[in-house]
């Protein structure tokens, strides 16, 4: 399946923007800046989850699984243009990696875990490729095997979020559990579209670090 060349996108680079958002990501929430964890989980349940649910629904839309590895390897949205996070990696690149994909038998993982590390092995294996790639084409797929997060995957956007949390940004996971109390009524997969979209107000609010 040959990638279409990309539109220039409309989306936010982390995850999908309120419904109103035409500006930056701190400008895309009724949620103020120095609003409270709550304010933000609850902007998050409001104006994100329902897109963040379409999301998922279109991914599981597909015929088969090797139309969902496409779509998800070569960062396809439903209007066939290329989804932000991977606008700057070469087609090249996406179309060696749907290529592998097809062949990694994906549909043999039991766990999310599995799903990603099968396709984290293709991404260190292609130049251009990195852990957002991995990460999101992981989760695309794993919506249409029914194959959930049950850790909250950190990358580069999240990372800045865990860390103004006092959290522990350099793992490669978190778990649930480790959150905020406010964050837990979140899915994993949801916790990390809200720490990569609130990440830069997320300071105001946060916790003391943990001491080692």
């Amino acid at each position: 399946m040959k990638p279409p060349a990309p539109r220039r996108p409309r989306q936010s680079p982390c995850g999908t923007p309120p419904p109103t958002c035409h500006g930056s990501e701190s400008s895309c929430t009724s949620a103020g800046t120095g609003a409270t964890l709550v304010a933000l989980v609850d902007d998050y349940i409001a104006r994100v989850r329902p897109r963040h649910a379409a999301g998922r629904k279109f991914d599981r839309s597909h015929k088969d699984l090797a139309t969902a590895i496409s779509f998800a390897a070569l960062a396809l949205t439903p209007e066939l243009s290329r989804h932000a996070h991977q606008r700057r990696i070469p087609g090249h690149a996406l179309a060696a990696a749907d290529r592998r994909l097809q062949r990694a038998r994906l549909g043999n993982c039991i766990r999310f875990s599995d799903l990603h590390a099968a396709v984290k092995r293709v991404g260190d294996a292609i130049d251009g490729l990195g852990e957002l790639w991995t990460y999101d084409t992981a989760l695309r797929i794993g919506n249409w095997l029914e194959r959930e997060p049950d850790m909250v995957y950190l990358h580069s956007g999240t990372r800045v979020g865990a860390r103004n949390l006092g959290l522990d940004h350099h793992a490669a996971s978190i778990a649930l559990e480790a959150l905020p109390a406010e964050l837990q009524q979140l899915s994993p997969a949801e916790c990390e579209d809200f720490l990569c979209i609130y990440k830069d107000r997320l300071q105001a609010t946060a916790r003391p670090p943990t001491v080692r």
